[in-house]
């Protein structure tokens, strides 16, 4: 739609995978294992949160808008079956294989 990402906001190691050039990242938690996550206080999370908000809108002009190359595959493995039930029975996808 042409419209630049200036913040992305997620679990740690999902930014960390996601990465894009010039985005401001503003992590909420940081996964131990499948599941357990170390969550730092929702204060500390929100500032971070509005500081990013404020260097955005200051520097709105230094973000581009993120192209991708056409056809976007994105392929999702759930961490627990009943989530991938879920999204296939609301039509999101195909069930490419059952993993362990």
């Amino acid at each position: 739609m042409g419209v630049p990402v200036t913040i992305l906001s997620e679990e740690k190691g999902a930014l960390a995978e996601g990465r894009l050039p010039g985005v401001l990242l503003v992590p909420t938690k940081e996964s131990m294992n499948k599941s357990s996550a170390r969550c730092p206080p929702v204060e500390a999370v929100h500032s971070a949160l509005r500081r990013a908000c404020r260097e955005a809108a200051l520097h709105w002009q230094a973000f581009s808008p993120q192209r991708c190359a056409e056809p976007v595959l994105v392929e999702v493995a759930y961490g627990y079956k009943e989530s991938a039930e879920i999204a296939l029975r609301a039509g999101l996808g195909e069930r490419k294989a059952d993993c362990g």
